[in-house]
């Protein structure tokens, strides 16, 4: 019994060392993706506008190298008066992403991503964001926090924003010279109605809506959860990269980015 044994462990050692490539590469430990740090092509938000009771929301834009990579995570270091951001991608290293392949048309192209990060409530004062950029170096986006004027969230009551249309390329050609920005969301009051004029302000590269609320007394002011669509008129700025940031209730926004050729 023992002697069959040893000649089995003999002759899978063999069989082993025989193996084709293909089922010796079955065998090698996998590779392990790692994180690698990605230049950002810049972070959107507002310079002015927020309050020490807002939750302060930014949005991240970059480009990743191709489509091997997949968004990591983005790590958030806080400084004086400030924050340096790192943003992460995954590198897939199996199929057509093996090393060594040469990557398909489709696949070698770089992939656009965004995604929105929270600094959450932030005291009074002027802060910086630092990131490395694509353009090489590193580089700073200055926004302010105020002093809230009222105890409330919000000096304004906003509508509760849950959806912002803005075609992801526009182009400055256009002849009506403006596009519509599709806004949807919800009314919680019986006594609530979206105000009559909606503000649209352009500092730079961020447009800010603000869609306040009006109370009308019609009767008992009851809770009344009801949704709403509407079109903001905006003209359309120089070519370029844009952010809408659509303000909404309880201190919080709801933003997108675009592009004008």
């Amino acid at each position: 019994m023992k002697k069959s044994v040893a000649s089995f462990v003999i002759a899978l050692s063999a069989s082993a060392s025989q193996a084709s490539p293909a089922f010796a590469q079955a065998l090698a430990p996998a590779e392990v993706a790692r994180p690698v740090e990605v230049a950002l092509s810049n972070v959107f938000l507002p310079a002015t506008g927020y309050d020490d009771n807002d939750n302060v929301l930014a949005l991240v834009d970059g480009l990743l190298p191709n489509g091997c990579y997949s968004l990591g995570h983005t790590e958030t270091v806080a400084k004086p008066q400030g924050f340096a951001l790192r943003q992460f991608a995954l590198r897939k290293v199996d199929g057509v992403c093996a090393p060594g392949q040469e990557l398909p048309a489709d696949v070698a192209a770089p992939v656009p991503f965004s995604h929105e990060i929270s600094f959450g409530r932030l005291e009074s004062g002027s802060y910086a964001i630092e990131f490395a950029s694509r353009e090489g170096g590193r580089k700073t986006r200055n926004f302010g926090v105020e002093k809230a004027r009222v105890a409330s969230v919000d000096n304004l009551r906003y509508a509760a924003i849950t959806s912002v249309y803005v075609p992801d390329i526009l182009s400055a050609s256009t002849e009506a010279g403006e596009f519509k920005l599709l806004l949807a969301g919800l009314l919680t009051s019986s006594c609530v109605e979206l105000a009559d004029e909606i503000k649209v302000e352009r500092v730079d590269d961020v447009i800010v809506v603000l869609p306040p609320t009006k109370t009308v007394f019609s009767g008992s002011c009851l809770p009344f959860t009801r949704s709403f669509a509407t079109e903001v008129a905006i003209a359309i700025p120089p070519a370029g990269r844009y952010m809408i940031h659509v303000r909404s209730l309880n201190g919080n926004a709801v933003s997108r980015l675009f592009t004008v050729r």
